[in-house]
């Protein structure tokens, strides 16, 4: 248990619920996509941490319990963050904070 308590975590898996009806309607769901990734695909070895290495907790910079992910064609992406109760997005290039939106 968190340091919330179990109400807010059912008020946070319904807002998640919400979250992933709004990405079924919008045509986002998990059945409206397949990715497909070969068994010998190669990876770039460069990477920038958008959020992590601050630790579990409720900052821009920081999660806590994120249970979806989400790119878009803009490279924005979007978290759902079940114990923080937030949607957050960093923007392509913002490396510092993330925007709960």
């Amino acid at each position: 248990m968190g340091p919330r308590g179990p109400h807010n975590v059912n008020v946070g898996l319904k807002q998640v619920k919400k979250f992933h009806n709004l990405l079924d309607e919008i045509g986002y769901g998990s059945e409206s996509y397949n990715v497909n990734i070969p068994a010998n695909a190669k990876w770039s070895q460069n990477g920038v941490t958008i959020a992590g290495g601050h630790g579990q907790g409720g900052a821009t910079n920081q999660l806590n319990s994120p249970i979806g992910l989400f790119v878009d064609d803009n490279q924005t992406v979007v978290i759902a963050d079940m114990m923080n109760h937030c949607i957050i997005q960093w923007k392509n290039g913002d490396t510092t904070n993330g925007q709960v939106v």
